[in-house]
Protein backbone atom coordinates (compact mmCIF):
# COMPACT_ATOMS: atom_id res chain seq x y z
CA UNK A 1 0.00 0.00 0.00
CA UNK A 2 2.61 2.64 1.03
CA UNK A 3 4.49 1.88 -2.54
CA UNK A 4 1.07 2.57 -3.92
CA UNK A 5 0.93 5.53 -2.48
CA UNK A 6 4.07 6.96 -2.96
CA UNK A 7 3.58 6.15 -6.72
CA UNK A 8 -0.06 8.31 -6.93
CA UNK A 9 2.02 11.15 -5.55
CA UNK A 10 4.35 10.86 -7.96
CA UNK A 11 1.97 10.96 -10.53
CA UNK A 12 0.22 13.88 -9.37
CA UNK A 13 2.78 16.16 -8.10
CA UNK A 14 5.35 15.82 -11.61
CA UNK A 15 2.78 17.44 -13.57
CA UNK A 16 3.16 20.29 -15.65
CA UNK A 17 0.46 22.83 -15.08
CA UNK A 18 -0.31 26.11 -16.04
CA UNK A 19 1.12 28.72 -14.00
CA UNK A 20 4.32 31.67 -13.29
CA UNK A 21 6.25 30.89 -10.29
CA UNK A 22 9.81 32.52 -9.41
CA UNK A 23 12.31 29.78 -9.41
CA UNK A 24 12.75 28.14 -5.86
CA UNK A 25 16.52 29.08 -5.80
CA UNK A 26 16.48 32.74 -7.81
CA UNK A 27 16.87 33.31 -11.33
CA UNK A 28 20.42 34.46 -11.19
CA UNK A 29 21.59 38.08 -11.33
CA UNK A 30 20.21 38.67 -14.78
CA UNK A 31 20.66 41.69 -16.90
CA UNK A 32 16.74 42.59 -15.42
CA UNK A 33 17.83 42.11 -12.31
CA UNK A 34 21.71 44.20 -12.72
CA UNK A 35 18.91 46.81 -14.31
CA UNK A 36 16.41 46.84 -10.77
CA UNK A 37 19.84 46.60 -8.47
CA UNK A 38 21.29 50.29 -10.77
CA UNK A 39 18.31 52.09 -9.55
CA UNK A 40 18.76 51.08 -5.35
CA UNK A 41 19.29 54.08 -3.50
CA UNK A 42 21.54 54.01 -0.33
CA UNK A 43 19.72 52.36 2.60
CA UNK A 44 17.04 50.73 0.57
CA UNK A 45 15.92 47.51 1.69
CA UNK A 46 13.13 46.39 -0.40
CA UNK A 47 12.30 46.62 -3.92
CA UNK A 48 8.64 46.75 -5.11
CA UNK A 49 6.71 45.69 -8.50
CA UNK A 50 3.00 46.65 -8.11
CA UNK A 51 2.14 44.79 -4.88
CA UNK A 52 5.00 42.23 -5.22
CA UNK A 53 7.85 42.82 -3.15
CA UNK A 54 11.15 41.47 -2.90
CA UNK A 55 14.13 41.89 -0.38
CA UNK A 56 17.49 43.87 -1.84
CA UNK A 57 19.32 41.82 -0.52
CA UNK A 58 18.09 38.23 -1.88
CA UNK A 59 17.87 40.07 -5.52
CA UNK A 60 21.92 40.84 -4.92
CA UNK A 61 22.44 37.23 -3.85
CA UNK A 62 20.81 35.34 -6.62
CA UNK A 63 17.70 37.71 -8.65
CA UNK A 64 14.16 36.78 -8.14
CA UNK A 65 13.03 34.35 -6.34
CA UNK A 66 9.37 32.66 -4.86
CA UNK A 67 10.84 30.04 -2.09
CA UNK A 68 8.20 27.78 -1.27
CA UNK A 69 7.65 26.79 2.21
CA UNK A 70 9.01 24.33 4.46
CA UNK A 71 6.93 21.01 4.04
CA UNK A 72 3.90 23.72 2.76
CA UNK A 73 3.35 24.90 6.44
CA UNK A 74 2.64 29.14 6.17
CA UNK A 75 2.64 30.60 9.79
CA UNK A 76 0.82 33.52 10.01
CA UNK A 77 0.30 36.78 12.75
CA UNK A 78 -2.19 39.35 12.49
CA UNK A 79 -0.86 43.29 13.67
CA UNK A 80 -2.99 44.12 17.00
CA UNK A 81 -5.04 46.76 15.19
CA UNK A 82 -6.91 44.45 12.52
CA UNK A 83 -10.62 43.16 13.54
CA UNK A 84 -11.43 39.93 14.29
CA UNK A 85 -13.56 40.45 11.20
CA UNK A 86 -10.32 41.27 9.00
CA UNK A 87 -8.42 38.07 10.09
CA UNK A 88 -11.33 35.90 9.50
CA UNK A 89 -11.83 37.36 5.86
CA UNK A 90 -8.16 36.30 5.68
CA UNK A 91 -8.13 33.18 7.33
CA UNK A 92 -11.41 32.11 5.07
CA UNK A 93 -9.24 33.90 1.69
CA UNK A 94 -6.59 31.42 2.59
CA UNK A 95 -8.00 28.29 2.73
CA UNK A 96 -9.05 28.40 -0.80
CA UNK A 97 -5.56 27.16 -1.78
CA UNK A 98 -5.40 24.00 0.88
CA UNK A 99 -7.82 22.67 -0.95
CA UNK A 100 -6.35 22.06 -4.23
CA UNK A 101 -2.77 21.72 -2.68
CA UNK A 102 -0.54 20.49 0.16
CA UNK A 103 -0.29 23.77 1.92
CA UNK A 104 -1.48 24.57 5.10
CA UNK A 105 -2.53 28.04 6.79
CA UNK A 106 -0.88 27.84 10.74
CA UNK A 107 -1.33 30.45 13.44
CA UNK A 108 2.36 31.21 14.53
CA UNK A 109 3.58 30.22 18.40
CA UNK A 110 7.38 30.74 17.83
CA UNK A 111 8.10 29.66 14.38
CA UNK A 112 10.94 31.74 12.75
CA UNK A 113 9.48 32.01 9.59
CA UNK A 114 5.97 33.55 9.02
CA UNK A 115 3.62 36.16 7.45
CA UNK A 116 2.64 39.33 9.48
CA UNK A 117 -0.59 40.66 8.28
CA UNK A 118 -1.28 44.53 8.23
CA UNK A 119 -4.33 46.38 7.77
CA UNK A 120 -3.39 49.19 4.90
CA UNK A 121 -4.22 51.31 2.07
CA UNK A 122 -3.06 48.86 -0.38
CA UNK A 123 -2.68 45.30 -1.10
CA UNK A 124 1.00 43.60 -1.45
CA UNK A 125 2.95 40.66 -0.35
CA UNK A 126 6.49 39.21 -0.40
CA UNK A 127 6.83 36.49 -3.09
CA UNK A 128 7.72 33.48 -1.55
CA UNK A 129 8.88 32.14 1.58
CA UNK A 130 11.95 34.66 2.32
CA UNK A 131 12.96 34.12 5.83
CA UNK A 132 12.10 35.36 8.94
CA UNK A 133 8.81 37.52 9.22
CA UNK A 134 7.57 38.87 5.84
CA UNK A 135 4.80 41.56 6.21
CA UNK A 136 1.81 41.19 3.89
CA UNK A 137 -0.21 44.47 3.44
CA UNK A 138 -4.13 43.62 3.14
CA UNK A 139 -6.93 46.70 1.82
CA UNK A 140 -9.58 44.99 -0.05
CA UNK A 141 -11.01 43.24 3.29
CA UNK A 142 -14.53 42.94 1.42
CA UNK A 143 -12.80 40.79 -1.78
CA UNK A 144 -11.58 36.81 -0.67
CA UNK A 145 -9.62 36.59 -3.97
CA UNK A 146 -8.12 39.66 -3.48
CA UNK A 147 -6.73 38.93 -0.60
CA UNK A 148 -6.04 34.84 -2.25
CA UNK A 149 -4.12 36.74 -5.11
CA UNK A 150 -1.54 38.35 -2.33
CA UNK A 151 -1.58 34.49 -0.73
CA UNK A 152 -0.64 33.30 -4.30
CA UNK A 153 2.69 35.28 -4.18
CA UNK A 154 3.40 34.28 -0.90
CA UNK A 155 3.41 30.41 -1.77
CA UNK A 156 5.73 31.57 -4.87
CA UNK A 157 3.40 33.00 -7.87
CA UNK A 158 4.44 36.25 -10.20
CA UNK A 159 1.56 37.41 -12.03
CA UNK A 160 0.56 35.70 -15.26
CA UNK A 161 1.00 38.70 -17.87
CA UNK A 162 4.64 38.74 -17.04
CA UNK A 163 5.65 35.32 -17.75
CA UNK A 164 8.27 34.84 -20.36
CA UNK A 165 6.31 33.61 -22.90
CA UNK A 166 3.36 35.68 -22.81
CA UNK A 167 3.97 38.18 -25.95
CA UNK A 168 2.74 34.49 -27.55
CA UNK A 169 -0.94 35.80 -26.18
CA UNK A 170 -1.61 38.92 -25.04
CA UNK A 171 0.51 42.43 -26.63
CA UNK A 172 1.23 44.92 -24.06
CA UNK A 173 0.18 48.44 -25.14
CA UNK A 174 2.94 50.18 -23.35
CA UNK A 175 1.93 53.76 -24.78
CA UNK A 176 -1.25 53.35 -22.34
CA UNK A 177 0.64 52.64 -19.28
CA UNK A 178 0.77 55.11 -16.38
CA UNK A 179 4.00 56.92 -16.35
CA UNK A 180 6.35 54.82 -13.92
CA UNK A 181 4.09 51.19 -14.11
CA UNK A 182 5.72 50.16 -16.94
CA UNK A 183 8.30 47.82 -14.82
CA UNK A 184 4.63 45.91 -13.60
CA UNK A 185 3.95 44.62 -17.29
CA UNK A 186 7.84 43.95 -18.00
CA UNK A 187 8.70 39.91 -18.69
CA UNK A 188 9.85 38.00 -15.89
CA UNK A 189 12.18 35.02 -16.11
CA UNK A 190 10.51 32.41 -14.30
CA UNK A 191 9.50 28.40 -13.98
CA UNK A 192 6.69 28.50 -16.42
CA UNK A 193 3.53 25.64 -15.71
CA UNK A 194 2.02 24.85 -19.23
CA UNK A 195 0.31 26.77 -21.42
CA UNK A 196 -1.02 30.62 -20.40
CA UNK A 197 -3.97 30.73 -18.39
CA UNK A 198 -6.44 33.88 -19.10
CA UNK A 199 -8.54 33.12 -16.40
CA UNK A 200 -5.88 32.93 -13.64
CA UNK A 201 -6.89 34.93 -10.48
CA UNK A 202 -2.72 36.06 -10.74
CA UNK A 203 -3.59 37.81 -14.12
CA UNK A 204 -4.11 42.00 -14.68
CA UNK A 205 -6.82 43.00 -16.16
CA UNK A 206 -6.75 44.96 -19.92
CA UNK A 207 -7.12 47.92 -17.99
CA UNK A 208 -4.59 47.65 -15.35
CA UNK A 209 -2.85 50.94 -14.61
CA UNK A 210 -4.49 52.39 -18.10
CA UNK A 211 -3.53 56.37 -18.71
CA UNK A 212 -7.63 56.17 -18.97
CA UNK A 213 -7.35 55.41 -14.82
CA UNK A 214 -6.34 56.67 -11.65
CA UNK A 215 -2.89 56.58 -10.89
CA UNK A 216 -1.89 53.42 -9.46
CA UNK A 217 -5.03 51.56 -10.53
CA UNK A 218 -7.56 49.95 -13.39
CA UNK A 219 -10.92 50.60 -14.39
CA UNK A 220 -13.13 50.94 -17.36
CA UNK A 221 -11.26 52.32 -20.00
CA UNK A 222 -10.91 52.74 -23.71
CA UNK A 223 -7.11 52.69 -23.67
CA UNK A 224 -6.12 49.25 -23.41
CA UNK A 225 -2.80 47.92 -21.89
CA UNK A 226 -3.05 44.64 -22.57
CA UNK A 227 -4.87 43.00 -25.51
CA UNK A 228 -5.84 39.47 -26.46
CA UNK A 229 -4.29 38.69 -29.22
CA UNK A 230 -6.15 36.12 -31.67
CA UNK A 231 -7.69 33.22 -31.38
CA UNK A 232 -8.61 34.12 -28.19
CA UNK A 233 -10.12 37.63 -27.87
CA UNK A 234 -13.45 36.11 -26.24
CA UNK A 235 -11.27 36.46 -23.15
CA UNK A 236 -10.72 40.51 -23.51
CA UNK A 237 -13.64 41.10 -21.46
CA UNK A 238 -12.73 38.39 -18.53
CA UNK A 239 -8.85 38.67 -17.50
CA UNK A 240 -8.15 39.78 -14.62
CA UNK A 241 -11.12 38.24 -12.45
CA UNK A 242 -11.06 38.27 -8.83
CA UNK A 243 -13.89 35.75 -7.85
CA UNK A 244 -12.53 31.99 -7.76
CA UNK A 245 -8.84 30.17 -8.01
CA UNK A 246 -9.19 29.56 -11.56
CA UNK A 247 -8.73 25.73 -12.79
CA UNK A 248 -5.10 26.00 -13.70
CA UNK A 249 -4.67 28.38 -10.71
CA UNK A 250 -5.63 25.57 -8.46
CA UNK A 251 -3.84 22.71 -10.30
CA UNK A 252 -0.14 24.52 -10.36
CA UNK A 253 -0.35 25.22 -6.61
CA UNK A 254 -0.50 21.62 -6.25
CA UNK A 255 2.09 21.07 -8.73
CA UNK A 256 4.25 23.08 -6.88
CA UNK A 257 3.23 22.01 -3.38
CA UNK A 258 1.73 18.91 -4.14
CA UNK A 259 -1.65 17.42 -3.79
CA UNK A 260 -3.60 17.39 -0.68
CA UNK A 261 -2.62 14.76 1.30
CA UNK A 262 -5.86 12.35 2.21
CA UNK A 263 -7.48 14.32 -0.56
CA UNK A 264 -11.35 13.75 -1.29
CA UNK A 265 -11.47 12.05 -4.70
CA UNK A 266 -12.90 13.91 -7.80
CA UNK A 267 -15.27 12.78 -10.83
CA UNK A 268 -15.91 14.86 -13.98
CA UNK A 269 -17.22 13.21 -17.18
CA UNK A 270 -15.84 16.02 -18.90
CA UNK A 271 -12.22 15.76 -18.48
CA UNK A 272 -10.43 14.01 -21.18
CA UNK A 273 -7.48 13.52 -19.00
CA UNK A 274 -5.50 10.98 -17.49
CA UNK A 275 -7.71 9.61 -14.43
CA UNK A 276 -6.38 9.47 -10.90
CA UNK A 277 -9.10 10.67 -9.05
CA UNK A 278 -7.65 13.99 -8.01
CA UNK A 279 -9.22 17.80 -8.43
CA UNK A 280 -6.05 17.94 -11.62
CA UNK A 281 -6.92 14.69 -12.96
CA UNK A 282 -10.44 13.23 -12.21
CA UNK A 283 -12.02 9.96 -12.75
CA UNK A 284 -14.38 9.88 -15.44
CA UNK A 285 -17.12 7.97 -14.14
CA UNK A 286 -18.69 8.34 -10.72
CA UNK A 287 -18.48 4.43 -10.63
CA UNK A 288 -15.17 4.20 -11.23
CA UNK A 289 -14.96 6.32 -8.05
CA UNK A 290 -17.40 4.50 -5.78
CA UNK A 291 -15.37 1.05 -6.95
CA UNK A 292 -12.16 2.76 -5.01
CA UNK A 293 -13.66 4.96 -2.10
CA UNK A 294 -13.24 3.20 1.35
CA UNK A 295 -15.75 4.02 3.74
CA UNK A 296 -16.44 7.77 4.81
CA UNK A 297 -14.83 8.81 2.11
CA UNK A 298 -15.96 11.95 0.08
CA UNK A 299 -16.42 12.15 -3.49
CA UNK A 300 -16.59 15.52 -5.36
CA UNK A 301 -18.50 15.77 -8.86
CA UNK A 302 -17.05 18.65 -10.51
CA UNK A 303 -18.43 18.21 -13.95
CA UNK A 304 -20.28 16.23 -16.53
CA UNK A 305 -23.72 14.38 -16.77
CA UNK A 306 -24.16 11.29 -14.64
CA UNK A 307 -26.68 9.17 -15.66
CA UNK A 308 -26.31 5.89 -14.18
CA UNK A 309 -28.49 2.43 -13.81
CA UNK A 310 -29.00 1.60 -9.60
CA UNK A 311 -25.10 1.31 -7.94
CA UNK A 312 -24.62 -0.93 -5.28
CA UNK A 313 -21.88 -0.33 -3.28
CA UNK A 314 -20.83 -2.18 -0.10
CA UNK A 315 -19.55 1.19 2.23
CA UNK A 316 -20.91 4.79 2.83
CA UNK A 317 -19.58 7.42 1.42
CA UNK A 318 -20.11 11.12 0.93
CA UNK A 319 -21.17 12.76 -2.17
CA UNK A 320 -20.76 16.30 -2.97
CA UNK A 321 -21.38 18.50 -6.34
CA UNK A 322 -20.41 21.96 -7.26
CA UNK A 323 -23.67 23.90 -7.88
CA UNK A 324 -24.35 24.35 -11.80
CA UNK A 325 -21.62 22.33 -12.97
CA UNK A 326 -22.85 18.35 -12.66
CA UNK A 327 -26.31 16.48 -12.51
CA UNK A 328 -26.27 13.18 -10.82
CA UNK A 329 -29.75 11.42 -12.01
Amino acid sequence: MKKLILLYLLMVTSTVYPACFFPADGTGVTPEVEKVLAGITDGQKIVQFDDMKFRVEDLEKGGFSGPPWTNGQVYYTFHSSITSEQATAWVEAAENWPLYANVTFIPRTSQANYISVFPSTSNSSFVGMIGGAQNMEIASWDSEFIIAHEIGHALGMCHEHSRPDRNSYVTILFENIQEGKEHNFELRVADVYGSYDFDSVMHYSGCAFSIDCPAGSGCDCTNATIIVDPPNEAWQSLIGQRDYLSYWDRCSMAGRYGAPIGQAMFVDSTSGLPEYGTYCYPYHQLSTALGAAMTGETIFIIGGDHNYAPITIDQWVVLGADDGEAMIY
